[in-house]
């Protein structure tokens, strides 16, 4: 059995871990989640600085904006697209698998709408072609002496 002090197992609260700023950039990212709603997105806003400072590579970076985008997406479900651009900057929120994801939904959304749009034009030109094949064919038939052939 593992007790408390056997040395086998220690438990570590994220909020006792001290200043992010003497964290690790993992653990520090980590430790986003259970700051408060009003400290998060300053938080976040260093924790960005502080990946794209830390020397690593691209997968790595994006990997650390990822998880900061989606820790910040679940703690402030209502934070707007300027205040993300602030955070991140326009070309690392772009980067974001949130903001690639958002971008697909969006064009397939437009798409549909389009297509809506498009077989809506096409019912109403074929009805309307319609109705003036019907305006010539009753012309035609008003015509004394003139029989169509079928």
């Amino acid at each position: 059995m593992n007790s408390k002090g056997s040395g086998r197992v220690t438990r570590i609260y994220l909020e006792d871990l001290g200043d992010d700023a003497s964290l690790p950039i993992g653990i520090a990212t980590i430790k986003l989640i259970v700051e408060n709603k009003r400290k998060a997105k300053a938080k976040a806003k260093e924790l960005v600085a502080r990946t794209k400072q830390q020397g690593l590579t691209q997968p790595q970076q994006l990997q650390l904006l990822n998880l900061i985008g989606t820790i910040l997406l679940y703690k402030l479900p209502k934070i707007n697209r300027k205040e993300l651009r602030a955070m991140f900057g326009i070309s690392d929120l772009k980067k974001t698998t949130f903001y690639q994801e958002v971008k697909e939904e969006i064009q397939e959304q437009l798409e549909q709408q389009i297509e809506r749009k498009i077989e809506k034009r096409i019912k109403q030109k074929v009805k309307q072609e319609v109705k003036e094949e019907v305006k010539q064919e009753t012309k035609l038939e008003s015509v004394p002496g003139l029989k169509l052939w079928a």
